[in-house]
């Protein structure tokens, strides 16, 4: 009985090692995620405020 214990003990702790590695791969995909996005409307905002200059001075070219 003992050894069929301490199976499922091991098996629990393989378990719950699986589950924190598995949410730590989560939390970090999500952070590079949201990086990825912030950069993103920094782009498109510096793009529009390119495209509105440029506008400006087209019309005088």
């Amino acid at each position: 009985m003992d050894h069929k214990l301490s199976v499922v003990v091991y098996i629990c702790e393989q378990v719950d090692e699986n589950t924190a590695k598995a949410n730590q791969v989560k939390q970090s995909g999500q952070a590079k995620v949201k990086q990825l996005a912030d950069k993103y409307e920094e782009i498109v905002k510096q793009f529009h405020e390119y495209t509105v200059k440029f506008g400006a001075v087209l019309p005088s070219l």
